[in-house]
């Protein structure tokens, strides 16, 4: 290997994560509109980049992309996308498709609505299979439904240095498709992997207190950190409806909640799967502009009370039969193959206190209620946890438990600057 070449592997953070990396050519699109955005996407080769000028345009149907590629606008509120699309399945502004091994990359831009359009996938829709996704430096505004999908057969990378503002519903939404959730909760996972959806580095700000900033079921794996979230929360979903989330790490975030919320919220609200939660600085402004409570772990189907029943129980949120003896089915501290793997929370406070996962038992009269499903040093871990800085790594004393967290910031944000390359002009 030439020392060039050695060079090149270093600056990017390991040869063996990345797909080998390609300059390719620079590809202007005459404007922002989606005609010549999609005319020059359609000419780029793998390793090209697509470099939208400033503007606003409005866009009525989805950019497709296969490619690995990057789609670069001329940066936040200088390249704006207006969606118009008709909000039906899949059709977003932007509509990511991309495979192993591909390289795909979105930045650099505002993205906004006409404030009619509803669409539940967001305006940014990552399908596909490949795990070297970068969404970074994009403002997602005043949307009237979500922002940001991650679903698909399990695509994975990093969201960094995006700005979440005035978001109607949740502003990210991890959800493999129906297809792979059974197969994503057999397959081994660990935590600190590479094998999740990273959310860091981001701002999430409300004006008003709505809906989460992230959210997952299906099988979902994500990690959320270093991020600041003002009148917004984090949750996952568990087995109320379809498979729960398996792995959530959510660390290193500062979460404030400074007006009225439409309903309690929690700030951290975990229904499924293995996880960590540590290191969260949880605020509010009291009074009726406060969290029902900081940290809460739950599961809907433990208590009959939650199933759903069409006659008898509409509004019911399980959508499965009653569990009724330990454990239960894809609940906070299980994982692949339903084994145990208990969450583990530390170093969190609320208003500058220590603060400990609260078990919300809905059911506490019936014969098998949460409190029998959930229970602590068994599915779930409050402290005892020491921080070893020589090899950056988590133990838990008791359990005899370790964590390492995966690298920050996320390999793919440290991609070398492409080098000047030739320039193709798409009409």
């Amino acid at each position: 290997m030439s020392g060039l070449l050695k060079l090149l592997c270093v600056l990017m953070a390991g040869c063996s994560f990345f797909t080998p990396y390609a300059f390719g050519a620079t590809i202007n699109a005459s404007s922002c509109s989606l005609a010549d955005v999609q005319a020059a996407t359609n000419a780029a080769s793998t390793g090209d980049i697509v470099e939208v000028p400033a503007g606003i345009c409005t866009w009525t149907s989805k950019l497709n992309i296969t490619k690995g590629i990057t789609i670069q606008g001329a940066g936040i509120d200088n390249t704006t996308i207006v969606d118009a699309t008709t909000g039906t399945t899949n059709d977003v502004p932007f509509y990511i498709n991309v495979s192993k091994p591909l390289k795909f990359r979105l930045t650099g831009f505002t993205i906004t609505d006409t404030g009619t359009t509803t669409s539940y996938d967001g305006v940014v829709k990552v399908v596909g299979n490949s795990d070297q996704i970068r969404i970074d430096h994009i403002k997602f505004y005043d949307l009237n439904y979500r922002g940001l999908c991650f679903e698909g057969n399990a695509s994975y990378g990093v969201v960094d240095h995006c700005e979440f503002r005035n978001i109607t519903s949740g502003a990210i939404f991890v959800r493999p498709a129906t297809s792979v959730q059974n197969t994503l909760w057999e397959t081994p996972t660990s935590l600190g992997g590479a094998d999740a959806v990273y959310v860091e580095d981001c701002l999430f700000n409300n004006a008003a207190a709505r809906y989460c900033a992230i959210d997952g079921e299906y099988g979902a794996k994500y990690v959320f950190r270093y991020n600041t979230l003002v009148n917004t929360w984090v949750l996952n979903h568990g087995y109320e409806g379809e498979r729960s989330t398996i792995r959530f790490e959510c660390y290193n975030n500062t979460i404030a909640l400074n007006v009225v919320p439409l309903y309690s919220p929690i700030a951290i609200n975990y229904r499924g799967g293995t996880g960590v939660v540590f290191n969260n600085t949880i605020t509010d402004a009291g009074g009726t502009a406060a969290f029902w409570k900081p940290l809460v772990i739950m599961d809907y189907c433990s208590c009959s009370s939650n199933l759903y029943d069409s006659v008898t129980n509409p509004s019911g949120v399980c959508r499965h039969s009653k569990c009724t003896s330990y454990p239960c089915p894809d609940a906070v501290g299980r994982t692949y193959s339903q084994l145990a793997a208990p969450l583990y929370q530390w170093n969190n406070t609320y208003k500058g206190a220590s603060v400990s996962t609260y078990v919300h038992d809905t059911c506490p009269t019936e014969t098998f209620s949460v409190d029998d499903a959930l229970q602590i040093n068994r599915d779930f871990y409050n402290g005892g946890v020491t921080y070893n800085s020589a090899t950056a790594t988590y133990t838990h004393a008791s359990s005899g438990w370790t964590y390492k967290p995966y690298t920050h910031p996320h390999p793919l944000t440290l991609d070398i600057p492409l080098p000047p390359t030739s320039l193709k002009i798409i009409n």
